[in-house]
């Protein structure tokens, strides 16, 4: 019955525990390989809206051409120099750090519960993410073996979904039984009240 799904739990399960695996016994090559695929994006990216930005006989206008370079202009350096995913994640997550320090302030202002817990975390994921910009080595590190554990996640999630469909297939298949077994029983039942 669910022949399909099986196959394709299995498969993306296999793929997905083979990609987190890679993550993290090779978090360099899993920055590289991400840099490139983010890199060739952004470059495609920059040629789409080159071409699209046409308007007629016109050419393109000044607005998409300056986007279009920096557009290839950012793919390329992604590509160049693929620490800086681990930059602009780290910039990321210190932005976040900071907000939620803020936040926790007001939050301290307006007598709200737990937030000592939020300024806490806020200074804690402001740290992260200083360290992460300050030395993108370790912070690509990091973001590999990020990738690794969702990897890896993904293909437990699988593997359970798997287990579930088994035991959805042998509900199915008992209450099928269950429903042509009353069945006849109601069509016995008429037949003797006839």
């Amino acid at each position: 019955m669910f022949k399909r799904t099986k196959t394709n739990l299995i498969l993306h399960g296999i793929i997905m525990l083979a990609v987190g695996l890679i993550c993290f016994l090779t978090p360099q090559g899993t920055l590289n390989t991400l840099a490139w695929v983010l890199g060739v994006l952004f470059i495609l990216g920059g040629v789409l809206t080159f071409f699209l930005g046409r308007r007629g006989n016109e050419g393109i206008s000044p607005l998409h051409l300056i986007a279009a370079i920096l557009m290839a202009a950012v793919g390329i350096i992604i590509i160049v120099r693929p620490n800086i995913i681990a930059i602009l994640v780290g910039l990321v997550i210190l932005l976040e750090g900071i907000d939620f320090t803020l936040l926790a302030v007001r939050f301290r202002r307006a007598d709200v519960k737990y937030w000592g817990l939020l300024l806490g975390l806020g200074i804690l994921v402001t740290l992260l993410g200083l360290w992460a910009v300050l030395s993108p080595w370790v912070g690509a590190t990091v973001l590999s073996i990020i990738i690794g554990i969702g990897c890896l996640c993904v293909s437990i999630d699988c593997f359970a979904a798997l287990i579930s469909i088994g035991r959805v297939e042998n509900f199915l298949h008992g209450v099928k039984h269950t429903v042509t077994t009353s069945s006849e029983f109601q069509e016995a039942e008429v037949v003797e009240t006839k």
